[in-house]
């Protein structure tokens, strides 16, 4: 787990928080885990974005050369969302998420490697410039450079490309981790048996003894 002071950062800080720049703090954890790791070990990296996240804004550039926004001597510009434009607010927040998204893909391009499999979600709907009828699913997307593992995928439902026709259908956030499992164990063979998909996640046993207890 790495938090604001393992991130070797002096830069400016931008947005909710305020946070590291996600291009930089993104970089430098993958940077550090495979040092830590080495090269030739498989790891799962976890990153939460901030720069999407609600105020939106300011929002940090993007540079060629991660590096170069650690020591950074300019200051962010602060943001008053209480006298901020509703519309200025949309437009803010489709601003930060073209910047994650652009962070993503320049990452995904840099790290040239051919086994990574990238999985983008949203955690929730994007506060005060969505409505409750917008609903709360969030989209997913799906990344690798290996044909056959992404054809994986395709039974739960995905579809080629960043476009859709349909919304549907919608996932649960608990059936991730089995969906993973038996895509990344089809790329074994016919000769490993694949674990069941549980669409609503695992059931501890502790909780279905503690429920068990309670009737």
């Amino acid at each position: 787990w790495f938090q604001y002071e393992d991130l070797d950062y002096s830069g400016p800080l931008y947005g909710w928080g305020p946070a590291v720049p996600d291009q930089y703090a993104l970089n430098y954890t993958h940077e550090q885990i495979v040092e830590r790791n080495g090269a030739d070990q498989p790891f799962m990296l976890f990153f939460i974005t901030q720069s999407s996240h609600y105020p939106f804004a300011p929002i940090p550039k993007l540079v060629p050369d991660w590096r170069t926004l650690n020591g950074l001597e300019t200051t962010a510009e602060s943001i008053n969302d209480e006298t901020r434009d509703h519309a200025v607010r949309r437009q803010d927040s489709f601003n930060a998420i073209a910047y994650d998204l652009n962070t993503l893909v320049q990452f995904i391009l840099q790290n040239n490697d051919t086994d990574a499999l990238y999985i983008l979600i949203g955690d929730h709907q994007p506060p005060r410039v969505s409505r409750r009828a917008d609903g709360f699913d969030t989209p997913i997307h799906i990344i690798s450079r290996d044909a056959a593992l992404i054809a994986a995928f395709q039974e739960y439902g995905f579809t080629p490309g960043l476009w859709i026709n349909e919304k549907e259908p919608a996932m649960k956030h608990e059936g991730l981790y089995s969906m993973v499992v038996r895509a990344l164990l089809s790329e074994e063979g016919e000769e490993v048996a694949l674990p069941p998909y549980l669409p609503d996640g695992f059931v501890m046993p502790e909780t279905i003894a503690n429920q068990e207890a309670a009737n």
